[in-house]
Formats: structure tokens, C-alpha cells, sequence
């Protein structure tokens, strides 16, 4: 038999693990491809207006990238793994081990290239549809389909790159081969021994665990917490080593716990067996938590934002509503009335204020600020602020946790252009206001003491004299048309227009983008956990083999290994995603009252349910292939 016949033989003989590591390579090759198609064509990006192409795209792409080096790393080591027994024969035939990785090498550059060509084939076909999907998200028009050589060079670099070193580092590994150590390396189970002390950090698991969740719950209340990151990260820390911990020494916890019953040695068996497969995969049972955790978040966090796009854009207090300041934005009432005529209002007020200069030297409403006094806000927003003469507040609306300039405890001096106001800050904090303060330039306002509001407002003129007028309608799905007739009439302005309906429809479309990139991830992250599951089994299979043999020989039937079989595959495919769906609701919780939505915090979680259940039957499909092709294998012996 000639190296050629040898190379073939094992290459037929191995096609079921190739096949499925294969479609999971193609698949991720295939994706970043079609990013790269799209992001790569220049007259498209430079219509896309909210930057999705040129900032998310790519990063999706490295995202990709950085799963793709895991998962081929991972193939490829469970490959070798598995097949130590088997290089052992060849060894002691007399295949000496540069032939070795001769075979291993030919096999990876066959599996390799076909990837490649198929991935970025398949990638091709799907290119048109992918752009048309991606341009209908984001309402762009008028942009052909455009395909050249780069994105195939682009995908071919990045990928070569990745499948030439996962091959360098094959071929390191099995520099180091011998008989003896490929022998004792396939008898060798990756199982841990029972520790006494694993019961105790096992409980330490649960009771951070149960800890986090206490934790999440006291900070998700707290503004003062929830925007502190040296809280969260804390937070996150804790929580991911609560399920290390479960995970590295919770079967160890279970098998102390039920040898006090009478439960154990009925079903010693079944127990023994299901906890030696779950030691063995513990390692990879946390990693695909991690994974699962992302999937769940990336997912379930967009999906809950579209379904709950009309319900967010709702959260304007208004409407309608735009700032007048001089003569911007000034119109007659008879014009207005005019503009108002084909909707029913139901809300036409206005709210005078003042407005003052950060810098003295500046008259650009950029740098300004809106001024109110302590009672004109209380009476507003329903708030119980204090303020003695000289001492300020800054309220900011921006849902981004900062002090935004203004440190508490600072002087801060603000100017009318002629005369100048000094104020100490006592705090600078997030907080309510009647106005999206998109309509006027500055992300937060200003409320000072009633004396010093008087006194500002005997020295100004008519020039820092502001006005927010408000308007809200009957049925505002319908004003769309009414809201572009005001734009109209108002012209360009550094005071916008600010209009529920292009909230509505701005939320709408990035939701939808953001839902669409972070599904296609899911999806791949899916594939990834149950494609790394099927390999992990199969790569223990010739172990499970040689261990239900011998049960075989003392009368286990055929129906109790099926039914052991099935136990233990359950435990390795669903623990991940229990796990991860802790995890994923737990950084959903927390990252919803981060940005100020803990009002929708029920509906966001609902939506999480409902991916999650999407999650279990899908991956319940790789678990029911894995479970037949497995217990197949075991039965032909």
C-alpha cells in the first residue's frame, strides 16, 4: 500500500467528522465574505448615513474572525486528539512520524481549500440577496449590486492566515509524538477524581450564584450603582465565577449529596457514568456557556428593542417639539396653524426659558445651555430640589452615565455675552426634563436658585430669551407628513425638529439592522456550540466504546445503554445553554436599567424567553443527530 492509499483511506475513513467541520468552516467563510462584499463597495458606504456599514460591519467581521481561529484551533485539536490511537498503530507499522504529519498536513490543506471555495462560493450566490436585505434595513436607494476581486482577497488572506497557523500548530504537536505516549494518551480519560474539597467550592458556586442575582437586583435600582462601571464589572466577575465554580466542581456537589440517598445506588449506574462524561467536558461545558451567554444577549436584546420600537419611541414626552431662539425657528401662529391643520391636536403649548454661554468669548448655541430655576423645574418634573443662592444643578438627559464636564463640588461660570454668572455645582446627575433635549444643543440643563434666576433674568436681553414649543396629536402614526411641512417651513437649523414619528422610524431601522447582523452571529454561534459538541463526542468516542463493551459482557441491554447514552448527551448539550440563559437574562437585566429602560424591563425579559426557547429547540436538532450517529457508533462496536 503506497502513502497515497494510506492518505485516502483515512481521509474516507475520517469523512464524517471532516464533513460536519467542514460545513462549519464553509458557513463562517461564507459569512465573511458577504460582509466583506458589502463594506467593500465604496458607493454604499458612502450613503449610509448612520455609519452601520462603516463601524458595525467590520466589527461583526472580527467577530467572525475571532470565532473562526477558535473553532478551526478546536477541530483541529479534537482531531488529533481523537485519533491517537490510531497514529499509534500506524507508528508501530512503521510510518515514522514525519509521514504522520505529512497525512495530517495533506488532509488539512484538502479540507482547507474546499472550504474556502466553497464558503466563498456559496458567498457569492448570496451576495445580491445579503445587499438587498441589508439596503431594504436601511431604506438606501439607488445603489446597484458590486462584486470585484477584493472581497476574495480580503476572505482568502484572512482565512489562509488562520488555517496556515491552526496547521503550524498541528505540526508542532505532533513533532512530539512517540508509541508509547500515543497510547497511553488514548487510554488517559480527562475525567476528574473525586476531591473532598470539591463539595465545598461547589456550594461556593451556588451561593455566589444566588448572591449575583441579589447583586443585580440592589444595583438595577440604584442610578448611583447602575452607573458606576467599576460596579458592573464586579458584578459580571462574580457572577461568571458563581457558574465556574458550579461547573468545575458542581458534579462532584451532586454525587456527594446523593450517596446520602437510597436514589444512588438504584441508579449507580446511570449517575456514575453521566457524571464521569460531564468531568470530561466540564472545560468546553463553561466555554459554550460563555457562548451561549453572547448568542443569548446579541440576540434577544435587539429582538426585544424592534418588537418594542413603537412602545420606546413613546417615551418622547412629546410628539412634536422644536426650540425657538431669536428669529430661528420663528413662526407665525397663522403658519403654524396652517401646517397643524390636517391633524387633531390635542396638545399646542410653549415653555419660555433662558439660555447661557459656557464661555464668554462664545455666541454659538453650540456652547450654550438652557437655565430654569429651582421652582420652574420642581413644578415641571415633579421634583423636590433645594437650592440656595450661588449653588447650581446640572440635569442631564443623555442616557450615557457621566458627569458630563461639570464635576460636583466645582465653581462653573456661565455668560450672557456681557455679563458673566458664577454658580458652585453641587451635583451633576441624570434626570428628568420636559424637552428631548435633541432640539436644542446641549445634552443637559442648568437649574439654579430662584434669587439667582431673578437676577439673570433683570440683566439679559431679548437675544438669550428661548422658547420649547410643544405639540402632541390625536394619532401622531399619522402626523409623518405634517412633520416634514414643519421641517420644511423651518429650513436648516442647529435647533432640530424633534418628531416621534422619525424616533419611531430611526429606532425601526437601526433595530432592524442591529437584529439582523447580531441573528446572523447567533446563528453562527449556535452552529459553532453544537458543531465543537459533536466533535468533543466523537473524539471520546473509541473510550465509550471499550467502556459499554464491557458493560455488554455483565448484561446491560441495549435499551440501558441508549438510555444512559441519551442521559449523558443531555447533560453536555443543554447544562451550556442553562447556564449561558442565566448569564444572557442576568446582562439583558442589567444592561436595560443601564440605559434607563427598566419600565419595559418585563417585556425586555419576555422577548429573552422567547429566544431562549428558539436556542433549546435549535440546539435540541444537533443533540438529536449527535445522540443517533452516537449511540450508532457504540452499537456497531
Amino acid at each position: 500500500m503506497t502513502f497515497r492509499n494510506v492518505i485516502m483511506k483515512n481521509f474516507r475513513g475520517s469523512f464524517k467528522k471532516y464533513f460536519a467541520y467542514f460545513l462549519s468552516s464553509s458557513f463562517s467563510i461564507m459569512l465573511f465574505f458577504m460582509y466583506a462584499a458589502l463594506i467593500m463597495n465604496k458607493e454604499l458606504v458612502t450613503k449610509d448615513d448612520n455609519n452601520v456599514l462603516s463601524y458595525v460591519f467590520p466589527i461583526t467581521m472580527v467577530a467572525i474572525a475571532l470565532f473562526a481561529i477558535f473553532f478551526i484551533n478546536y477541530a483541529h485539536s479534537a482531531f488529533v486528539k481523537g485519533r491517537n490511537k490510531e497514529f499509534g498503530i500506524y507508528m508501530s507499522l512503521g510510518i515514522t512520524s514525519r509521514e504522520l504529519r505529512k497525512l495530517t498536513n495533506v488532509e488539512n490543506i484538502i479540507i482547507s481549500g474546499a472550504s474556502l471555495i466553497v464558503g466563498m462560493g456559496v458567498g457569492t450566490l448570496f451576495s445580491r440577496l445579503f445587499q438587498m436585505v441589508i439596503l431594504s434595513l436601511l431604506e438606501i436607494k439607488g445603489i446597484d449590486f458590486y462584486l470585484d476581486y477584493h472581497p476574495y482577497l480580503l476572505t482568502s488572506g484572512v482565512f489562509l492566515i488562520i488555517f496556515a497557523t491552526v496547521i503550524v500548530a498541528t505540526y508542532i504537536r505532533m513533532r512530539r509524538l512517540d508509541i508509547s505516549g500515543l497510547l497511553r494518551e488514548a487510554r488517559r480519560s480527562e475525567g476528574k477524581d473525586y476531591s473532598k474539597r470539591d463539595p465545598i467550592l461547589g456550594s461556593i458556586g451556588l451561593i455566589i450564584m444566588a448572591l449575583s442575582i441579589v447583586f443585580l437586583l440592589i444595583i438595577a435600582n440604584d442610578n448611583s450603582l447602575i452607573s458606576n462601571p467599576l460596579v458592573l464589572i464586579v458584578y459580571i466577575i462574580t457572577a461568571f465565577l458563581g457558574v465556574y465554580l458550579v461547573l468545575s466542581n458542581g458534579g462532584n456537589l451532586i454525587i456527594h449529596l446523593l450517596k446520602k440517598s437510597r436514589f444512588y445506588y438504584k441508579n449507580m449506574l446511570s449517575i456514575t457514568e453521566l457524571h464521569h462524561k460531564f468531568n470530561q467536558n466540564r472545560k468546553i461545558i463553561f466555554v459554550l456557556s460563555v457562548l451561549s451567554t453572547m448568542t443569548i444577549f446579541l440576540v434577544a436584546s435587539p429582538f426585544s428593542l424592534l418588537s418594542l420600537t413603537e412602545t420606546i419611541a413613546e417615551m418622547n414626552k412629546n410628539h412634536l417639539e422644536y426650540a425657538e431662539v431669536g428669529m430661528v425657528n420663528k413662526l407665525s401662529e397663522d403658519t403654524i396653524d396652517r401646517i397643524l391643520s390636517d391633524q387633531e391636536v390635542t396638545n399646542n403649548s410653549t415653555l419660555k426659558f433662558i439660555f447661557l454661554n459656557s464661555r464668554k468669548e462664545s455666541n454659538l448655541l453650540k456652547d450654550s445651555k438652557p437655565v430654569v430655576s429651582v421652582d420652574e423645574y420642581n413644578a415641571l418634573t415633579e421634583s423636590q430640589l433645594k437650592l440656595a443662592k450661588g449653588e447650581a444643578i446640572n440635569i442631564i438627559t443623555d442616557w450615557i452615565p457621566s458627569n458630563h464636564g461639570i464635576s460636583p463640588g466645582s465653581k462653573y461660570e456661565l455668560s450672557d455675552g456681557n455679563n458673566t454668572y458664577s454658580f458652585m455645582f453641587i451635583d451633576s446627575r441624570k434626570g428628568e426634563w420636559v424637552a428631548a433635549m435633541q432640539s436644542f444643543p446641549s445634552d443637559s440643563i442648568v437649574v439654579v436658585s430662584d434669587e439667582d434666576y431673578a437676577d439673570i433674568a433683570a440683566s439679559i436681553t431679548d437675544k438669550n430669551i428661548a422658547y420649547y414649543h410643544f405639540i402632541d396629536f390625536k394619532n401622531w402614526k399619522t402626523s409623518k407628513d405634517t412633520v416634514a411641512s414643519l421641517k420644511a417651513e423651518l429650513g436648516e437649523s442647529e435647533l432640530k425638529v424633534v418628531a416621534i414619528t422619525d424616533t419611531y422610524e430611526d429606532l425601526k431601522n437601526g433595530y432592524s439592522v442591529f437584529l439582523f447582523v447580531s441573528t446572523v452571529l447567533g446563528v453562527l454561534f449556535i452552529i459553532a456550540g453544537g458543531s465543537v459538541l459533536y466533535f468533543k463526542q466523537f473524539t471520546e468516542l473509541p473510550a465509550a466504546k471499550v467502556t459499554f463493551q464491557k458493560l455488554y459482557k455483565i448484561g446491560i441491554s441495549n435499551k440501558e445503554m441508549k438510555s444512559i447514552v441519551g442521559k449523558e448527551l443531555l447533560a453536555v448539550f443543554f447544562l451550556p445553554l442553562l447556564f449561558g440563559a442565566f448569564l444572557g437574562f442576568s446582562m439583558i437585566y442589567m444592561t436595560t436599567f443601564l440605559v434607563g429602560g427598566g419600565d419595559i424591563i418585563k417585556e425586555f425579559l419576555t422577548n429573552a424567553l422567547v429566544v431562549v426557547a428558539i436556542y433549546f429547540m435549535s440546539q435540541g436538532i444537533f443533540y438529536l443527530i449527535t445522540r443517533n450517529k452516537y449511540i450508532q457508533e457504540i452499537v456497531k462496536g
